[in-house]
């Protein structure tokens, strides 16, 4: 589990850099500079030995991350496998392997989603409603987005709901809030 959180996160080093850099560089004091630097450095050190043929060692280490039960490796798993395949030639190549990738990835979001996770949550909305990993389902979408803008994330999903109800008629989105509804009890609340 180790080895996925090191690896991923050398994965990601060089944007989360950038990130921190302006970060440091809009600090309010200098001891918040100085903390951003130090975790710029910590990054850095954990980094430093790490080669791109390790980082290639990343997929089997989150498939198997995420097969433990890593909530963080089953969030990650859509994005991350998904980028093995960058252009329309290795997807129509390895068309199989990603069917098999999105149906993974779906059970992983699931799992995830049933701690309450609201990007797994949200992540969900966004594949039922669009149909990349199936058939649309446009009241399984509207539903987890929903239960996500219920769990009070932020005022994005609030926001997405208020742009796909329009497109649903009065009995979907009865359905889509009974939905909702059982998805947050079983989440988020003590059963009796």
């Amino acid at each position: 589990m180790q080895m996925f959180l090191d690896l991923f996160a050398c994965w990601i080093a060089p944007d989360q850099k950038i990130a921190l850099e302006n970060e440091a560089a809009i600090a309010v004091d200098e001891e918040s500079a100085k903390a951003i630097i130090r975790q710029i450095t910590d990054k850095e050190a954990l980094c430093n030995g790490v080669d791109s043929s390790m980082l290639e060692t990343r997929f089997e280490y989150l498939a198997l991350a995420a097969r433990m039960g890593n909530i963080d490796a089953k969030i990650a798993f859509p994005g991350m496998m998904s980028s093995k395949y960058e252009t329309s030639v290795d997807m129509f190549v390895n068309s199989e392997e990603i069917s098999k990738i999105k149906q993974e990835s779906l059970r992983h979001l699931l799992d995830a989603s049933k701690t309450g996770n609201r990007n797994a949550l949200g992540q969900l909305s966004f594949i039922y409603w669009r149909g990349t990993h199936g058939k649309v389902d446009r009241v399984k979408g509207y539903a987890y987005l929903l239960a996500t803008a219920r769990l009070g994330a932020s005022r994005l999903p609030q926001n997405q709901l208020d742009i796909w109800r329009p497109e649903l008629n009065a009995d979907q989105l009865l359905q889509a809030q009974n939905i909702a509804d059982q998805i947050v009890a079983s989440c988020c609340h003590p059963k009796p």
